[in-house]
């Protein structure tokens, strides 16, 4: 056994509601399928999965705690994180004439899209550096638990993602006629999500 299965459904559940969670991912998500479908979508949600597991090791192999030792490393994680984020919001609202049905003139959030949101937000490091430790289990062997566990997170994750962009794009059509207050509204949460990582405080 490589970790005590007693913590896997909490955790499983745990990260769950983390995916479901308001944020830049799930608002990227949201936003890419309700303008070119969940299909189209999936780079933006590989991505983000690749920014976890990358954060995850940073985090877990102790480098997570210097950095966030680092007050300069800190404050610069946080001033970057909010302007790449209220960036995204600022080219959703410039691209909100954008049609559901026109690919064409449509913001597209690509890999490196989600890759950044995930790597830069530090909310997601403090995540993992005060997170996982609490399901690690020193009967076990340390390296195994995080493979596993970080695999359990990204799978979540991804499944959430997908299913909140199967849903995204089965209503689209019936919001065509709100697309443009939609992408506005999409591209004004991202800007409101860049000023609250301004607030994101070091763990004490």
């Amino acid at each position: 056994m490589l970790l005590n299965i007693e913590v896997i459904p909490v955790f499983i559940i745990t990260c769950l509601f983390s995916a479901m969670s308001p944020g830049p991912g799930m608002v990227a998500v949201i936003s890419s399928s309700l303008n070119i479908g969940a299909i189209k979508t999936v780079p933006l949600m590989l991505g983000m999965s690749t920014g976890l597991t990358l954060v995850s090791i940073i985090a877990n192999t102790g480098v997570g705690i210097v950095l966030l030792s680092d007050e300069t490393y800190f404050a610069f994680l946080v001033y970057f994180s909010a302007m790449y984020i209220t960036y995204l919001g600022l080219k959703s609202i410039y691209h909100y004439k954008a049609s559901v049905f026109n690919n064409k003139t449509t913001r597209k959030f690509n890999y490196f899209d989600g890759l950044t949101i995930s790597t830069t937000s530090p909310k997601t490091l403090i995540f993992f550096t005060a997170f996982f430790p609490a399901f690690i289990d020193k009967s076990y062997d340390y390296v195994d638990q995080i493979i596993v566990l970080t695999s359990i997170l990204v799978i979540c994750t991804i499944l959430v993602h997908i299913a909140y962009a199967a849903f995204v794009e089965k209503i689209s059509s019936n919001l065509k006629q709100y697309i443009e207050k939609v992408n506005i509204a999409i591209g004004l949460l991202f800007i409101s999500f860049g000023v609250s990582v301004l607030f994101t405080q070091i763990p004490s």
